[in-house]
């Protein structure tokens, strides 16, 4: 769903991974829209410190995904825009709203990366079938040593693709899940109730960003 506010803003919420994310940050340049403020819908904690039902603020994005090397090396910083961040810090903190600024994981494929938490904290592979390769085991504890706060899908191509194209953006998600997954999260009721949260701070930072 995309709202696009009276002043060069927009708010969008994404919950289809990195390829569509670059197909609307591609629509935003050709509206020539000056700033972006992402509401990306759930997403799973990583950090101890934070619960279902928190809000995370993405400061900057661990590019893991194929996404955005098509645009640029691997080395270049998927970072918000610290207008945005702070926009959005600012109306989570007007709401009383609990919420955490920091690093957010952000992956192509969730499955594959994620892992069920199995007995005695064995780390199982949610892929169907078991399927899983050496090299994606630790990539989310490895993120989590590292502080980020929670694993997602777009955040990455949608901070990358505006830094590249001098626009302004940023990031909340809603945590609705703990990674690794221990087995169900939030009921649907109280995750909605929480998105709309989440929608409310976004379209509130937004009106901040409105020149």
């Amino acid at each position: 769903m995309r709202a696009i506010l009276p002043r060069p803003i927009e708010h969008e919420i994404n919950g289809n991974a990195a390829p569509h994310a670059r197909n609307s940050r591609d629509a935003l340049d050709d509206l020539e829209i000056a700033a972006a403020v992402r509401e990306r819908g759930d997403t799973g904690a990583l950090g101890d410190d934070v619960a279902l039902g928190d809000y995370v603020v993405t400061t900057a994005s661990i590019r893991d995904e194929g996404t955005t090397r098509s645009y640029v090396r691997p080395e270049f910083p998927a970072a918000s825009d610290y207008r945005v961040t702070a926009a959005l810090v600012a109306a989570a903190i007007e709401r009383k709203a609990t919420y955490h600024a920091g690093v957010t994981l952000s992956v192509d494929g969730f499955y594959p990366v994620n892992k069920v938490l199995g007995e005695d904290g064995a780390l199982l592979p949610m892929s169907h079938k078991g399927y899983q390769q050496s090299f994606m085991n630790n990539v989310m504890l490895d993120a989590k040593a590292a502080g980020a706060k929670n694993i997602e899908m777009e955040s990455s191509t949608i901070l990358t693709l505006a830094s590249l194209f001098g626009l302004r953006a940023g990031c909340i998600c809603t945590v609705s899940d703990r990674c690794p997954w221990p087995g169900p999260g939030q009921d649907s009721i109280a995750l909605d109730q929480n998105i709309d949260g989440a929608i409310d701070i976004a379209i509130a930072a937004a009106l901040q960003l409105a020149p």
